[in-house]
């Protein structure tokens, strides 16, 4: 069966709709979801590339979200491809034992032109690990493994944080995010960009729980937190001027998933959780965290030569479970 490849139109978009229905594991699409993650996406919508038959049906697809990235102190454009989708109809004609011909790769190989034309020099996932051979044979990847750490709930007692901080849910979005942003973003390293628009829509209430950490009254930090999966609250974003304020950020959403863990009243939960990069290790480790039994695996393609391998290698990067 002969499969042609190209960037949707918003006719295919009813379609679309009913095939990530059927054929991802999300079950319907809610129409605040659809409006939200679809017509109503940042910076301009997603590129989705659609896989279509010989009579003209979609039988596959995968979304790339453009996205606003830091890269060693700089801002760059990017895309986080996610949600390939083949169909059964696509599936049973896979017949190249070449992982290459595969379909989500060629979908990501037809979206490089435009891409890049449009000025987005990387693509930025966290996928499945099962995923990391296929990537080791793509051109021009960059992978990392970055573990997952756990501090086990009830703690013994809530954590105390140091004079002169405090922490308190926090609905302040605009202008005190923008500008706790502007102070960390050029320390920041390399990650998304985690300004008001950004934080508010991708971490803000009501999914998630947000804490605002202050020292002598000025607010130094955010830290986003959920429940997530089996038993787990997970710290998802954060952000915050300096050690001291990351060190206090994290103890506030501990002492948050503790209070819930004693409450029971987002069900039973018995740990708090989240990915460290290397900047985090010493921290989390003095807070009593534990290497957890999962890594996430961060997968970087560069799509022109703006971006070198160096640059990857050498970036420091702050990823969240949430990216």
């Amino acid at each position: 069966m002969q499969i042609q490849y190209r960037t949707h139109t918003s006719d295919d978009l009813p379609k679309l709709r009913q095939l990530w229905t059927e054929f991802s594991n999300w079950g319907t699409i809610s129409d605040e979801d659809w409006q939200r993650y679809v017509i109503e996406a940042p910076n301009g919508g997603p590129f989705i590339c659609v896989a279509m038959d010989p009579s003209d049906r979609i039988v596959g697809a995968m979304t790339f979200m453009r996205l606003r990235m830091m890269l060693n102190g700089r801002e760059v454009k990017a895309v986080r491809p996610f949600a390939p989708i083949v169909s059964d109809v696509l599936r049973k004609h896979m017949l190249s034992l070449n992982p290459l011909d595969h379909p989500v790769v060629r979908m990501s190989k037809h979206m490089e032109s435009l891409l890049r034309e449009e000025g987005f020099v990387l693509t930025f996932m966290l996928p499945d690990p099962h995923w990391k051979l296929l990537f080791r044979l793509m051109p021009r990847v960059s992978l990392s493994s970055y573990p997952l750490w756990s501090i086990r709930l009830p703690l013994p007692q809530p954590l105390a944080h140091q004079a002169g901080y405090t922490s308190e849910p926090f609905n302040d979005w605009g202008e005190p995010v923008d500008t706790l942003w502007a102070r960390v973003s050029t320390d920041f390293g390399s990650g998304v960009v985690r300004d008001s628009a950004r934080l508010h829509r991708h971490s803000g209430p009501p999914h998630f729980d947000v804490l605002g950490i202050r020292r002598g009254g000025e607010l130094v930090g955010l830290v986003c937190s959920r429940k997530h999966g089996d038993r787990q609250w997970l710290i998802c974003d954060m952000i915050a001027t300096d050690e001291a304020a990351r060190r206090e950020a994290l103890i506030a959403a501990c002492n948050l998933a503790h209070t819930k863990a004693v409450s029971s009243e987002d069900g039973e939960i018995i740990k708090a959780a989240l990915l460290v990069t290397p900047p985090l290790l010493p921290l989390v480790q003095d807070l009593g965290f534990q290497r957890d039994k999962y890594d996430f695996t961060l997968a970087v393609r560069r799509l022109g030569d703006t971006i070198t391998k160096d640059d990857l290698e050498g970036a420091r990067w702050y990823l969240s479970a949430n990216d």
